[in-house]
């Protein structure tokens, strides 16, 4: 993300070190009295899925640090993003919407299936 607004760029720099979740949202919102929490968290999202911030718990808390690309430790990784969704979406199959009484109905037919094949168990 090489052209960032101030708001992106302000969390950046916040989070160059490491910072907890609470005290980003703090500090951001202290430079910034009139952003709304969607905006923020909107932006916070879009950093991290152009690989620029990272979150992660640490300690038991969430933490986000910024990532820079340019760094010379930074680990590139062996294939693309893009090739990676190619390999979820290929892997999850095609997504299809039922209702709830369909997915209920095929709960129960499950079930007694499972069943018929202990009967000891059941209800």
């Amino acid at each position: 993300m090489r052209d960032m607004n101030p708001l992106q760029a302000l969390i950046m720099q916040l989070a160059a070190d490491g910072i907890s979740a609470g005290d980003l949202r703090k500090a951001v919102m202290q430079a910034c009295p009139n952003l709304c929490d969607a905006k923020y968290q909107s932006t916070l999202f879009g950093l991290q899925e152009a690989d620029s911030l990272m979150g992660q718990e640490v300690g038991g808390e969430w933490c986000f640090t910024a990532i820079d690309k340019a760094a010379p430790g930074y680990p590139h990784p062996e294939y693309s993003a893009e090739f990676a969704e190619k390999i979820l979406a290929a892997s999850c199959g095609e997504f299809v919407e039922i209702s709830a009484d369909d997915l209920l109905a095929q709960l129960d037919e499950m079930l007694a299936k499972a069943r018929a094949k202990n009967p000891n168990t059941g209800t």
